[in-house]
């Protein structure tokens, strides 16, 4: 699963019952979507820390 699989399937577990018209926490649902927006836009990194060091990771860009 990538990160945007993943993020549309934690929007779709966690808000599904709201946009079916159940009872639902929309404070569990916004949370969510949150989470979803930031996997969507993690980008890899690859580079050197200020001491020349190499490092990788994920990066949320603004």
């Amino acid at each position: 699963m990538d990160l945007k699989q993943m993020a549309e399937w934690i929007e779709a577990m966690i808000c599904a019952p709201c946009k079916e018209g159940y009872t639902c926490d929309n404070y569990e649902c916004e949370q969510a979507k949150k989470i979803a927006d930031m996997l969507r836009r993690m980008e890899p990194f690859k580079g050197k820390d200020l001491h020349g060091n190499e490092v990788s990771g994920w990066l949320v860009p603004d």
